[in-house]
């Protein structure tokens, strides 16, 4: 019984340590030319200046948008997980909320605010106040939340201009990240939220001009590794990364080289079979964007490839029809060998219905030839016993 246990015990680390491994394995696994085209789907590449390390250093970087770039490692020939802060101007506005002791927390650039969900079950709610330096005609707000973190269900906002409340936005269902309003003037927002599972809050935003906002990304940088910022990817294809790790904290200063156009960008291959959808210049190039067809395939040379065509008409594409030649819309295929049944001649052979026929057919003759074997080889053994006896009479 404890070999038992401790042989599970051991199945279970391992297993563990695979599934904690299974990002930077993503990563390893990328192919040179998998590499090429996630770099390939990015518009804009830029140096990024690093002060000379010693160790590995948590680097931050001025942003001059919201936009979020991807870091790539040089060295390594791979992308490094990175993290975006933000910072409102805080001589414009201060964000607080109630702390569980009842005292006043304020979110402050690198931190965060986790909210739960209450132990006795159900949907959560939190207050927060948003505080501009003095009176000021706000329109919107811009809530932004971790990597992997949904924002909440629903929300309620109240302006409150010279100790009078307004409601601003009844209750009703978040949309999305910006939160948009009549322009009001404000000495202070409460901003109601009501979310029905764990989210986390980075930042709250401010896009009107009195409240401005600054943008930083930060990445874990090694001694003498090269990095560049990716920027603006033109189709969307995923980009595994490592482990994210703390980034929170202290910081060295790097800067940005001169912005420039990515020379491996082409544009969309939606098909993803490498084959791209427009050229630099316009003219197409993937004769059937919307199905993968390497070959691009086109028998009748009218610029549409084969697998998106329907040559019998029957309402069904060349590379989903399994009788391109003749119309069967409803796609039967008795004997399931991938040939409609208005196509397939040989439909009452058994074995092409039963396909386990030949098999049971090889396994029948291999066990009457051994059984053969086995009686030739005892003739063959009583035949010799008999002369030997006669032999010695």
């Amino acid at each position: 019984m404890n070999m038992k246990f401790t042989s599970v015990a051991f199945l279970s680390c391992c297993l563990l340590a695979m599934a904690g491994h299974s990002v930077l394995a993503q990563t390893a696994l990328l192919t040179d030319g998998d590499m090429q085209r996630i770099k390939a789907s990015f518009k804009k590449i830029q140096a990024v200046r690093l002060p000379k390390l010693v160790t590995p250093e948590v680097v931050e970087i001025p942003l001059p948008d919201a936009n979020a770039p991807f870091v790539y490692n040089i060295n390594d020939g791979i992308f490094e997980p990175v993290q975006i802060f933000s910072q409102a101007a805080t001589d414009n506005a201060v964000i607080s909320r109630l702390s569980q002791s009842g005292q006043p927390e304020y979110l402050v650039s690198g931190s965060y605010w986790d909210f739960q969900l209450p132990a006795g079950g159900g949907d959560g709610y939190s207050e927060i106040i948003i505080s501009p330096k003095q009176a000021t005609d706000l329109s919107s707000i811009v809530l932004r939340v971790a990597a992997n973190s949904r924002l909440p269900h629903e929300l309620e906002l109240v302006g409150v201009y010279q100790s009078e409340e307004r409601i601003i936005i009844a209750r009703e269902i978040l949309e999305g990240s910006t939160i948009s309003f009549p322009s009001t003037k404000v000495d202070f927002l409460k901003l109601r939220l009501y979310y029905r599972q764990p989210w986390r809050l980075s930042s709250i935003e401010l896009p009107d001009k009195q409240i401005q906002t600054s943008f930083t990304a930060r990445f874990l940088a090694r001694p003498g590794n090269l990095y560049t910022f990716y920027w603006d990817q033109g189709w969307a294809i995923p980009v595994p990364v490592g482990e994210l790790p703390s980034l929170s904290g202290k910081a060295v200063a790097g800067s940005l080289g001169d912005l420039l156009t990515n020379d491996l960008y082409r544009t969309v291959d939606g098909d993803g079979d490498g084959v791209i959808d427009k050229a630099i210049d316009g003219r197409p190039v993937d004769n059937c964007p919307n199905v993968a067809n390497t070959d691009q395939l086109d028998a009748n040379n009218n610029g549409i490839g084969d697998a998106c065509e329907d040559f019998d008409r029957d309402g069904v594409l060349n590379y989903q029809d399994n009788c391109v030649d003749k119309p069967n819309a409803n796609q039967l295929d008795t004997d399931h060998d991938g040939i409609g049944d208005i196509c397939d001649t040989q439909e009452s052979r058994l074995t092409e219905k039963y396909k386990w026929l030949p098999w049971l057919g090889i396994a029948i003759a291999g066990a009457v030839l051994f059984t053969l074997f086995i009686v030739a080889a005892k003739h063959e053994m009583s035949q010799k016993q008999k002369t030997k006896k006669k032999k010695n009479k």
